[in-house]
């Protein structure tokens, strides 16, 4: 079994008008197209002040590159990765799947917006 793709979901965990709260997990998908979670753990919140709520100040793009900043590993900013790709090795290990980093540092990473959240921001795509 090899990795064709990483990636990150983010789903709609709870909302009111002025907060939404989303998961985030991150999974790879193996070349006979079996998707394994990595890990499931992490999150991020969206909070709003003002008249608006906070499904009109969201987009999109805005909200995968939250999710993106959510999985980028502790010291990014000192050690330039984008991603904490030995600790994800080994989660995929944990998973029966033998990888290097040098392979999965080389598939394409991708973020999916879950259908919960996506109904909800409409046509807010910037």
């Amino acid at each position: 079994m090899a990795v064709v793709r990483l990636g990150a979901l983010c789903e709609l965990d709870s909302a009111t008008t002025r907060q939404a709260n989303f998961r985030v997990s991150e999974y790879a998908v193996l070349d006979d197209g079996t998707e394994v979670v990595l890990h499931a753990e992490r999150g991020l919140s969206v909070m709003v002040h003002g008249s608006a709520g906070v499904w009109e100040h969201m987009t999109v793009a805005g909200l995968e590159r939250d999710v993106l900043t959510v999985v980028l590993p502790d010291d990014a900013e000192e050690s330039g990765d984008e991603h904490p790709w030995a600790w994800l090795v080994s989660l995929l290990e944990r998973a029966g799947v033998n990888e290097t980093v040098e392979h999965i540092r080389e598939v394409p990473y991708e973020v999916r917006i879950g259908p919960d959240v996506t109904s909800r921001l409409g046509r807010n795509d910037g």
